[in-house]
């Protein structure tokens, strides 16, 4: 029997369309309280995973999406996001260094604290929100393994599918609605498209690469920046769009719980040219999105909306 690829953390943004890319010949899914078609149950609190491993495998590789990643939320529950976020993932990881499954972990540009951008694989981590302590947490532990594994960091990650639920898709549904967008100017990061982090997944899993990477876009933007691109392309399309109800801030008036890094672009120049992945930039995934869009801008939403 061939060895599959494992997908922790299945029913996820991410998850889904990896499961879709690699299908059911490649590829096992798991989901704890979202099934979907072709989706196995794993519940990381409760379950085994020596036992779910051996009953499911074989797997050559465990990549592991699961975990609590709204970043405020585990500012204000660090009781209740631990567990999931650093205690079953180490329990994941155990089991399958013990079964020979290579673990490839993704975690976030949060680990760094946002004073110079730009951050490079050699740069040390420094989180600031206890997101970013606990994706450095287990950084450290596979790093203590001292066994093969895969640690991918990853930005944003978005797409430009109207439909969907990432984020130019959240902008537009506010824009349709009329309703209060705020953004950071000076909160600065490397957006990606989901498409490319899936191809960055499969090519080093498949290249049978380790250490770390990081998976971010190839250019550097504020939030406010990408949505005033954003704004820009759509009266480029259609000069009748009313203006979005837009304001600026900076990050940390927005009231969250601690203190966000500011500058956490990526150089994720390693992974590009070991790869030759081009990952797409902001320009190109905003102009996919609008022609994806059904305009003039009165025929989504009418007049009187």
């Amino acid at each position: 029997m061939s060895k599959k690829i494992l997908i922790v953390g299945g029913s996820g943004y991410i998850g889904r369309q990896l499961f879709a890319r690699l299908g059911h010949e490649r590829a096992v899914a798991t989901h704890h309280a979202h099934p979907f078609p072709g989706s196995v149950a794993f519940d990381p609190l409760t379950t085994h995973p020596e036992e779910w491993l051996a009953a499911h495998g074989p797997f050559s590789t465990a990549i592991l999406l699961m975990g609590a990643t709204r970043v405020d939320a585990c500012s204000k529950d660090p009781a209740g996001t631990d567990p999931i976020n650093i205690h079953a993932v180490q329990s994941v990881i155990r089991a399958c260094l013990q079964q020979g499954i290579h673990p490839l972990f993704t975690s976030s540009d949060v680990v760094f604290d946002g004073h110079k951008g730009h951050y490079d694989e050699s740069n040390p981590p420094a989180p600031l929100v206890q997101y970013g302590r606990q994706k450095h947490h287990i950084e450290q532990f596979l790093h203590a393994t001292d066994a093969p594994h895969t640690l991918i960091r990853l930005p944003k990650v978005y797409d430009s599918d109207p439909q969907g639920s990432s984020l130019l898709a959240h902008w537009w549904q506010a824009i349709q609605r009329r309703t209060p967008i705020r953004s950071a100017t000076d909160r600065i990061f490397s957006p990606v498209r989901v498409e490319d982090v899936i191809e960055g997944m499969i090519t080093l899993t498949q290249s049978g690469q380790s250490g770390t990477w990081h998976l971010g876009g190839p250019v550097a933007v504020s939030m406010a920046g990408l949505f005033e691109l954003f704004a820009a392309r759509l009266r480029e399309a259609d000069p009748a769009m009313p203006d979005p109800d837009h304001t600026t801030c900076g990050i940390n008036d927005l009231g969250f719980q601690e203190r966000w890094p500011l500058d956490i672009s990526l150089n994720s120049d390693r992974w590009i040219q070991t790869t030759g992945i081009a990952p797409q930039t902001p320009d190109a995934v905003v102009d996919a999105f609008i022609a994806r869009l059904r305009l003039p801008f009165e025929s989504q939403c009418g007049k009187s909306a």
